[in-house]
């Protein structure tokens, strides 16, 4: 591939760069099929002919770490049974309640479910 032009500065950069060396626009980008840089506004891959569309919608996508927390709290319900329900939420409250950790990483706290 031969050196191209930047079309925001007319720069000349040495083939195969994706960026300008002199104003850091985009020249191209690599095609996730064959790895030949093509212009960006190409819908389809000039060499192998791959679609250069799917590849950004799958890129779109993102992955989360998701950390699950289950509690078993052993004798809980013959002990709620003989509990008041203010009693029953006053001993579950401070076990509920997360620690920070979550909002410290930008997490979120799921909504407690009860069990059998």
């Amino acid at each position: 591939m031969s050196a191209s032009s930047c079309a925001a500065c007319g720069f000349a950069n040495p083939a195969g760069a994706l960026f300008c060396g002199n104003c850091g626009s985009p020249l191209g980008r690599p095609c996730p099929s064959c790895g030949t840089v093509v212009s960006p506004e190409l819908a389809f891959c000039t060499s192998c002919g791959a679609s250069l569309e799917e590849v950004e919608r799958v890129a779109a996508e993102e992955r989360k770490v998701v950390t699950a927390v289950f509690v078993d709290l052993v004798g809980f319900t013959r002990r709620s049974e003989r509990l008041d329900p203010e009693d029953v939420r006053g001993f579950l409250a401070p076990r509920a309640r997360p620690n920070g950790l979550p909002t410290r990483t930008a997490g979120k706290v799921a909504p407690q479910v009860g069990g059998q």
